[in-house]
């Protein structure tokens, strides 16, 4: 599931415990993944969880906690905040690469490049219409997993998921989502 709402939590230090996130499925006590984190005061944070829940012996795939730090606050102008999350797996027995989060073409307006597995991304681009591509960065523009247009109004602030497992199909297939944030 997704929120695009905030909690507000008070603060609490690490010498008091800090927080504790937990990633689990509702229905069993079993723990994939958690992480103790002192948030910091007048602060906002995303916490994404992404991997595999059964990877077998490709531990690098498997289900963890990601904190995305955000600044929630409009950007000036017509511009837009985006916050890009690699969360996409090649298909069995072979390694996920580092991805390029790009427009199409040879020469981006806009990239940002060699994202790693889990790995997270900041960039400040202008709001309206656009395209954009995750493309594999180690080989030619040719190896595209996934692709959205978009239209982002000024002013906003975005989550961007690129997720999926290559050659899979229905929900999940390599997507790119656009999760709008509210903004302060």
């Amino acid at each position: 599931g997704d929120t695009t709402e905030f909690e507000e939590v008070p603060f609490i230090e690490n010498d008091d415990g800090a927080y504790t996130v937990i990633v689990k499925d509702p229905d069993s006590p079993e723990e994939y993944d958690a992480e103790n984190r002192e948030l910091q005061k007048d602060s906002h944070s995303v916490y994404v969880a992404l991997g595999l829940e059964t990877f077998g012996t490709e531990f690098a795939k498997r289900l963890r906690l990601v904190h995305v730090p955000v600044d929630r606050a409009a950007p000036l102008g017509n511009k837009v905040q985006l916050y890009i999350v690699h969360a996409f797996n090649r298909k069995t027995g072979l390694q996920t690469p580092n991805i390029a989060f790009q427009n199409p073409g040879d020469n981006p307006q806009n990239r940002a490049g060699n994202i790693e597995f889990g790995g997270k991304r900041q960039m400040l681009i202008d709001s309206g219409p656009s395209d954009w591509i995750a493309r594999r960065e180690d080989a030619s523009g040719d190896v595209i997993y996934a692709t959205e247009s978009v239209n982002l109004p000024p002013g906003s602030v975005y989550l961007v998921l690129i997720t999926g497992t290559e050659d899979e199909v229905g929900a999940a297939e390599p997507q790119i989502y656009f999760l709008q944030l509210s903004t302060t």
